[in-house]
């Protein structure tokens, strides 16, 4: 159970911190992204998990989802060695599949849960953001 609650939480951070950068990715275009590690992003998706205190219901329903976006990944990475998904394609793909996650885990929670998961998700991100190294500065002096 802490197996399935560790990745139900690493998924959804996953996923939230994809949005996040695909959403700042503009205004970065070719900047260097900062990767948070591996085991930051679990510890923060099982303290957001934790703290939503799902009912067993809950957590079968994200047990599903997030099993449904494993797969989906995999099959990407696939369509990838295979050579059958250009770069750019497998990059939209991938935010799709992480969107689709986060909304599926979303659909689960109760209103105040979704309050909830929405503040801390907002936390984590400020957290994060603080935490990036200042992006290399251009040759030129600019």
């Amino acid at each position: 159970m802490k197996y399935l609650l560790s990745a139900i939480l690493a998924i959804t951070a996953l996923s939230c911190a994809a949005t996040a950068n695909a959403q700042s990715a503009g205004a970065t275009s070719g900047a260097a992204k900062p990767v948070v590690a591996k085991a930051k992003r679990r510890q923060n998706m099982l303290d957001v998990l934790a703290k939503l205190n799902l009912t067993d219901v809950q957590k079968v329903k994200a047990k599903d989802a997030i099993a449904k976006s494993v797969q989906a990944v995999r099959d990407l990475r696939a369509e990838i060695k295979a050579g059958k998904v250009s770069k750019a394609d497998a990059k939209t793909k991938a935010l799709a599949i992480r969107k689709a996650n986060q909304e599926a885990i979303k659909a689960i929670l109760t209103p105040d849960q979704l309050k909830q998961y929405a503040e801390l998700v907002k936390q984590i991100r400020k957290e994060n953001q603080a935490n990036r190294p200042a992006p290399p500065s251009k040759p030129g002096g600019n």
